[in-house]
């Protein structure tokens, strides 16, 4: 095998494993359903049905929370459309909605392709 066959193929080994870290790393966030915890206020708190991952210390008090914590401390409105959009976009990898993030017309946004 050639020089320049063995780089090829070396190159393309790394090309493949850096992909699939990259897909593990993006993709590496807590699953399960995500719902608002108890309201405080004008702030909610976010929590899911799963452990949460890299989970801090605390966030495993389900009975506080109603929940594993996920995010405290935002403000109602925020809380709800995260919710919504994590529970809606369940099982579409995290790298292809950020692909997508620009290439879906709404409303808000008009035609924005043209």
């Amino acid at each position: 095998m050639s020089r320049l066959v063995q780089d090829l193929a070396a190159a393309q080994r790394a090309s493949t494993a850096a992909q699939a870290a990259a897909k593990a790393e993006s993709d590496a966030y807590t699953r399960g359903t995500w719902s608002l915890g108890p309201t405080k206020s004008r702030s909610a708190w976010i929590v899911s049905t799963e452990l949460v991952v890299g989970g801090v210390r605390g966030t495993d008090d389900v009975g506080y929370y109603g929940g594993h914590l996920i995010a405290e401390t935002v403000t109602a409105a925020n809380a709800r459309r995260i919710v919504a959009c994590v529970n809606a976009c369940a099982g579409i990898p995290t790298a292809a909605l950020e692909l997508c993030g620009t290439c879906i017309d709404t409303p808000e946004q008009g035609d924005a392709h043209g």
